[in-house]
């Protein structure tokens, strides 16, 4: 694992280990980095590529397991592959939230969701893209506070107001996970991290993006 005296509320490594960190009271965001395997990055290009859109909604572990996710993804060389790997996020997201009650999205995505700097209201949330960047977030120290209470309501104004050094913007590579408290997120309070997504609508960029949310 990586960590250092500054990372006071966020953990970063290697290994899938690090989500055990959001556990922990004074953490609101474990970031897992990894490179997915050629195989999977692979199958996951052909499904942004294909024509139409790609979209599986489920509810936990009790609607979707590995055959299941095999059974909703086109036939291909590394089906089996990508569901293995799904299937394996979603074990690591019920150990982390205590629970097999959530969300699940696997979706093809080509707009802007959001693009402004929030903290949403879900208790926990696992996000990764497969494909295409990856979500922009924050760290604590790099944000200005103030702007927060009485910041623009233009996004792209309130963004360039809100962030102090754009060069330290965190930016998730493909097959990154980040795994973030809420506001909901029980216990003495504090929201996770300020993220969004990245902007690909003006320039036709395609993601395959998969969260979990409970």
């Amino acid at each position: 694992m990586q960590t250092s005296p500054e990372q006071v509320r966020w953990r970063m490594g290697n290994e899938p280990c690090v989500l055990e960190e959001i556990a922990s009271q004074g953490v609101h965001t474990a970031v897992w980095r990894r490179s997915l395997s050629p195989v999977v990055a692979a199958y996951a290009r052909t499904l942004v590529d294909r024509e139409g859109s790609l979209r599986i909604r489920a509810h936990g572990t009790s609607d979707l397991d590995r055959r299941s996710i095999v059974e909703r993804l086109p036939e291909g060389p590394g089906r089996d592959a990508f569901a293995d790997d799904v299937a394996q996020g979603l074990g690591l997201y019920a150990q982390a939230a205590g629970t097999t009650d959530f969300q699940v999205d696997l979706d093809v995505v080509e707009t802007d969701k959001c693009r402004r700097f929030h903290v949403d209201y879900y208790r926990l949330r696992w996000v990764c893209s497969y494909v295409g960047p990856g979500t922009e977030w924050l760290e604590d120290r790099d944000v200005a506070a103030e702007v927060l209470d009485d910041g623009p309501r233009d996004h792209e104004a309130f963004n360039l107001a809100l962030v102090r050094n754009p060069d330290r913007l965190r930016r998730l590579g493909p097959g990154d996970v980040l795994l973030m408290k809420g506001r909901g997120f029980p216990g003495p309070g504090f929201g996770g991290p300020l993220h969004r997504s990245p902007p690909v609508e003006h320039d036709g960029l395609r993601r395959l993006v998969f969260t979990m949310t409970s």
